[in-house]
């Protein structure tokens, strides 16, 4: 897995991403994002410093990927590839959702831009689209799931609906309609979509850690940083392989004493922070067969907890097709600080679950 992350959906890191910002510096090696030739980034001062060793913020342009990423957006639109009634647009009904969105034109090729013209309200101005943003929204995600794809980067965002979007595009069609979360598979299924969260990772004083204290960290305690992300990438590879329950259940009692000492030598490592609590957590989204899962092992809030390492696996959706790929499961979703709990996992799990549902069938 990748230890170099791609953040999306907005070109600047916003207010409400800033915590998100910097936990991911405590952990990744690079993080890049999607940023238009000549655009001229406007951040406050922290932010700029937190970018200057040139390995967090690094700027990717969308015009070698915008072409394709366009056709492929068009073509699935066009010939109905993806079943899903968030992706169903029309422009004569556009203003029923009376959302528009500023879209540059570098990050769309001229074929869709004229698709998202079409509506009376969208114009072009600057070197910006001003365009539904229904549409735009989803494109956009769309062209990071692209980006991220071709350069063997991960995922990652704070924003649930940019993070059900990509989920489906990752996944294409293979994700199941009519599944209900706790209960049986209602169609045949080979393996389900399965959230394993890590809990307590990050500060709880994430935002009163001066930018030059988070670099200090990362050039001094590189060692248990990797060490960490090792552990969990060995956790969901072998989590994604297996094919018997009897076969999983140990891979999850031997991975999570690895992954708890790992984690414990990570939260050692941050003695430079002066850490008060720990909180936050991240999630990596995991393929894993049905027949390993035995799907009675989940108890009815559709979470099984392990032990102090604060380690929760979930139920997401089931996959029509068998599509493990145990090295391409990316690390999808960071949350915000806050002391966490079993209940909360499931809670946060039904709440992700809903999001995939929604974006399917509402």
């Amino acid at each position: 897995m990748s230890k170099e992350i791609l953040y999306y959906p907005t070109i600047e890191f916003q207010k409400y991403d800033y915590e998100w910002l910097w936990m991911a510096s405590l952990l990744w090696d690079k993080v890049y994002r999607i940023v238009p030739d000549g655009y001229e980034m406007h951040e406050p001062r922290n932010i700029q410093e937190l970018c200057s060793s040139g390995d967090i913020g690094i700027s990717l342009s969308p015009n070698r990927y915008s072409k394709i990423a366009s056709d492929k957006f068009l073509r699935n639109i066009e010939q109905g590839v993806w079943q899903a009634a968030a992706l169903e647009f029309d422009h004569e009904d556009v203003d029923k959702y009376n959302a528009y969105c500023r879209l540059h034109k570098d990050k769309v090729d001229v074929a869709l831009r004229n698709i998202m013209l079409l509506d009376q309200k969208s114009f072009e101005e600057n070197n910006w689209l001003y365009v539904s943003k229904e549409m735009s929204s989803q494109y956009m995600i769309f062209l990071a799931t692209e980006i991220a794809e071709q350069n063997n980067l991960s995922l990652f965002t704070s924003n649930s609906d940019a993070w059900t979007a990509s989920t489906f595009f990752m996944h294409s069609s293979n994700i199941q309609e009519n599944f209900f979360n706790g209960d049986s598979f209602i169609e045949e299924s080979t393996a389900a979509l399965t959230p394993v969260f890590f809990n307590d990772v990050f500060p709880a004083n994430i935002l009163s850690i001066p930018a030059s204290d988070i670099l200090e960290y990362r050039e001094k305690r590189k060692d248990e940083r990797a060490e960490f992300q090792n552990a969990i990438d060995d956790f969901v590879k072998r989590l994604s392989r297996a094919t018997d329950p009897k076969i999983l259940d140990q891979i999850i009692h031997d991975e999570q004493i690895k992954v708890e000492y790992a984690l414990t030598n990570y939260r050692k490592s941050m003695d430079l922070l002066k850490v008060v609590k720990w909180g936050g957590y991240i999630a990596s989204l995991v393929s894993i067969a049905t027949d390993a899962l035995g799907y009675t092992s989940f108890d009815s809030n559709v979470i099984k907890g392990l032990n102090t390492a604060g380690i929760g696996i979930g139920l997401l959706t089931g996959l029509v097709q068998n599509n493990i790929q145990p090295v391409h499961t990316p690390y999808s979703y960071l949350c915000n600080i806050k002391d966490m709990s079993i209940d909360s996992f499931s809670t946060i799990n039904y709440q992700l679950y809903r999001k995939v549902e929604e974006f399917i069938n509402d």
